[in-house]
């Protein structure tokens, strides 16, 4: 038997918006790591997913991520393009089991890729989540979590009402896959495209392989006393790193999907990349938390909103946080915020999360979080709106 060699968690970046849960459900459980389990889909294809559990023996619920990418390195804290999955060990230690899983085609799962956010995806997602449900260290029940693309794909399949899922937290997400994905108002979302195609969808970076073991001791020292210093390093060189990934050559069927979605799709009835959630949005009835980077205008914004004023949940089971214009990879922001979440949708601690406002939202200058009952706020016109001075959250 190979020595496991347990991942580092890391709690950097925001946790919170505005206050701390009075409660939590449980602690303390550590982690253990299920890596390269299999996962069966239509088509005789199986998808790859690591899976961590609490190192305590028992059933837990499992919060599944869908990946557009191969996830190698995502859990050894190196920031890469898409490193938007959290830290494992946070989840573990309280209680839940993340399922990381690979789309067809991507890394190590079978199949071809196809059209991101196509009905084959989510087709698989939904089979993973009655996957992960059946489990024996699972309770059965499933909650989502993840930022972008790991975000996106939770409304899709939210709307198809599997009977395990019992709630969402996305984190900075787009709706409409045309106007704020491919195209942001009817210009193509050149810049983004390349960046996004260049750091993920390369030959290399799919046949990159790395053990368990070797994630989890570079998590020794990415997600330890260097990671400030880390922080840094990426701040200040942010603009080598997007040039670096621009300059980088997409596998052939990304290049494919790129030429389309710039060059000759300009309207939506020629799109190729699908609608989105949008239309469906009032067919979601579990509950959600979602969190919106003020400082992500021309991408990630309009969903958030979208999400909140047409999803089918009901008002008193939704929340938002519009937080603070931030940039960080790896993305370990709100994991103790989905916790709690989770903790009061599935366990029912008296934690505080149900007496929240139903809005929390940040105020460059106060420093602060104010809230709303609504959103649109009451106030709110198409000039603007008229803000109270924010409140401290109780």
């Amino acid at each position: 038997m190979t020595l496991q060699i347990p991942l580092k968690r890391s709690t950097a970046g925001p946790q919170y918006a505005g206050w701390t849960p009075r409660a939590v459900a449980r602690e303390g459980l550590g982690s253990r790591t299920l890596a390269g389990q299999r996962v069966p889909v239509t088509g005789g294809v199986t998808l790859n997913a690591d899976v961590y559990t609490p190192a305590t023996p028992g059933r837990y619920p499992a919060v599944v991520s869908f990946a557009a990418y191969s996830t190698e390195w995502h859990t050894a804290g190196i920031p890469t393009g898409s490193n938007e999955i959290g830290s494992p060990p946070v989840f573990t230690d309280r209680g839940y089991c993340p399922v990381i899983v690979e789309r067809r085609g991507m890394g190590r799962s079978g199949g071809e890729p196809g059209m991101f956010f196509a009905e084959q995806d989510v087709d698989d997602h939904e089979a993973v989540i009655a996957w992960a449900a059946e489990q024996p260290w699972c309770t059965g029940e499933v909650v989502l979590f993840g930022t972008s693309y790991y975000g996106m794909t939770q409304p899709l399949v939210a709307a198809r009402k599997p009977p395990a899922l019992k709630a969402f937290f996305a984190n900075e997400i787009c709706t409409d896959f045309v106007r704020q994905f491919q195209q942001f108002a009817g210009v193509p979302n050149s810049f983004f495209l390349a960046l996004w195609l260049g750091a993920n969808f390369t030959d290399a970076r799919d046949a990159e392989r790395m053990s368990p073991n070797r994630r989890a001791l570079i998590s020794r020292l990415t997600n330890g006393p260097l990671h400030p210093l880390l922080e840094k390093v990426v701040h200040r060189n942010v603009g080598t790193m997007f040039r670096r990934f621009m300059a980088a050559t997409p596998s052939a069927w990304a290049r494919e999907i790129y030429a389309r979605w710039t060059f000759d799709e300009k309207s939506r009835e020629s799109a190729t990349i699908p609608e989105g959630s949008t239309g469906v949005l009032g067919e979601i009835d579990v509950p959600f938390t979602v969190v919106q980077n003020l400082g992500y205008f021309n991408f990630h914004q309009y969903g958030t909103y979208d999400l909140v004023e047409n999803a089918g949940t009901p008002a008193d089971r939704r929340w938002m946080i519009l937080a603070p214009a931030e940039y960080d990879l790896p993305v370990f922001a709100w994991q103790g915020e989905a916790l709690a979440f989770f903790d009061h949708v599935l366990r029912g601690t008296d934690n505080g999360y149900g007496d929240l406002p139903r809005v929390r939202y940040w105020v460059d200058g106060a420093d602060d979080y104010a809230t709303a009952e609504a959103f649109p706020r009451p106030t709110a016109s198409r000039g603007g709106c008229t803000c109270p001075p924010p409140a401290p959250i109780t």
